[in-house]
This record gives structure tokens, sequence and C-alpha cells, in this order.
């Protein structure tokens, strides 16, 4: 049976009175009312210099990036490294504390920096990671990442209707994504969407493009919270895109060929650790 040590039981008991202190208090107003979950996590990140392991993270994650680049391998992702110990430890405990009380809250936050950043620090450019991934993983920007629509059930990919149509050097993205957790706050989007290449090919079939969208794109529209039957620390919503334009610069891998970084291969690598 595995037991924390002595250091990890006294972050567990220091964790374990932040909890007290800054959500248990408030859980009502998480969970009922229409408080976002976002400072109280920063605030735990900020207390237990989970920002700054999130920084030195990052900073290893490109310098991988980088070499496989250097080595010929550009757009494989470099090889997965085990955190250690104390630092997988340091992870899993504010996860433990928070799900007693709230657990919503954990899913606002493993959206953003698992799913979100996530995919942009495993399928993007070193310049998209710089772009976007830091700021996900300390949570100064909170992430959505959109795949669910409203027709497509539990067939997420194939039954997608979301289209992204090449226009010169743009894309033009139509779609509805909905059940959205961080959707309605999200400043950075992961969405998913076919290819639309005019060639009338059935849409099942299409090829899935990820990009990488910001509040306030000409054309995005972001819901309000779902009223919830629980759950309301982890805000959910919807997606509204009207003809949003975008450069390849927001195509995650800028690329859509490259095996393994985009397409329908892409969103099903999100599914396995």
């Amino acid at each position: 049976m595995f037991e924390w040590s002595e250091e990890q039981l006294a972050v567990r008991d220091a964790v374990r009175r932040f909890v007290a202190d800054e959500v248990a208090p408030r859980v009502d107003e998480l969970e009922h009312g229409d408080t976002p979950p976002y400072d109280v996590i920063r605030k735990l990140y900020a207390t237990f210099g989970l920002d700054e392991l999130a920084r030195e993270s990052f900073k290893r994650a490109v310098v991988r990036k980088q070499a496989s680049q250097e080595a010929g391998e550009e757009g494989r992702e470099a090889a997965p490294r085990r955190a250690g110990d104390s630092q997988a430890a340091l992870t899993l405990i504010p996860i433990i504390e928070l799900c007693h009380h709230c657990p919503g809250i954990v899913t606002a936050l493993g959206v953003s920096t698992g799913l979100a950043a996530g995919t942009i620090m495993k399928r993007g450019t070193v310049a998209q990671m710089e772009r976007w991934g830091l700021d996900l993983l300390t949570l100064d920007k909170i992430g959505a990442w959109a795949i669910t629509e409203p027709d497509s059930g539990s067939d997420a990919l194939g039954g997608m209707k979301a289209t992204a149509r090449r226009d010169g050097d743009e894309y033009v993205l139509n779609g509805n994504k909905t059940f959205i957790t961080n959707g309605p706050y999200a400043d950075t989007i992961v969405f998913y969407a076919k290819l639309d290449d005019g060639t009338g090919t059935d849409l099942r079939s299409r090829q899935v493009l990820t990009f990488v969208l910001d509040r306030g794109l000409e054309g995005l529209e972001q819901s309000k919270p779902f009223r919830k039957m629980g759950l309301h620390s982890s805000p959910t919503g919807e997606l509204f895109l009207s003809d949003v334009r975008v450069g390849r610069d927001r195509l995650l891998g800028e690329t859509e060929d490259e095996p393994g970084v985009g397409g329908r291969q892409s969103a099903k690598d999100n599914f396995v650790t």
C-alpha cells in the first residue's frame, strides 16, 4: 500500500487548511451561485508554487520539442517524461483535497491545464506552445477543449458538423459546440472541425483539423453557463462560430498533413494516457 512521506503529509495538511479556509465556506456560491472557480484555483497555485512548477515543466517541454525538431523529427512529440514522486504528489494532493468539498473545481482545472494546454503542448509547434501553452499551464488564462456537438452524441468525431473551409491563406470556421467545460469564460479554445475541401466527400470521412481560438475573435460567441443539476463550479456552455476567419498560425501544428499532429488522430490521442 502506498503511504505519504512526512513531507507529503505536511503538504497535504497545508492544502487541507487552504481548502477549509478558501473553498469550504464558499461551496454554496461556487456550486449554486454565479461565482466562477478560477480565482480560487489561481490562489491555490500561487500559494503552493504550482504556477512555478508549471513554468519549469513548460521550459523542459519546449527544450524537448526543439531537440526533436533539430533531430529531424518535426511533428513528432518528444518522448514523455514521468514526473518525480514528489512533483506527482504535489499535483495529486490538491486534487484529492478539493474533491472532498468541490469536485467541479477539479474538472474546470483539468480541462484547462490537461485537455486544452495538454493538446497544445503535445501537438503544437514551439511557437504555438509559447503563444498559448504557458499561460494555460499557469492559469494566467483559462482554456476550453471544444469537440462535443449537439447532434453528435458519443460519436464526437464521426458526427462532427463544424467545418473549416480554406480561403486563400486562411480558414473560415463555422459550427456549434455544446457541453463545453469552461466554455463561457475561456480565454483560449482548442476547437475541432471537419475540413471542407469542396469535394463533396461524405462528412463522416472528412479530415479533422484542430485550431486554437482566442476569446473575442469576430464571429465567436460564448454562451452563459448552463444551469445544471450540479457541479456549477465547473462552468459549462455552448460555443457558436459564424464565419470565424483564422490564419494557418492557429492550425495546430500549422499543417494539415503531418502524421500525428493534426487530423483525426490528434483528437483520439487526447483520450490516451
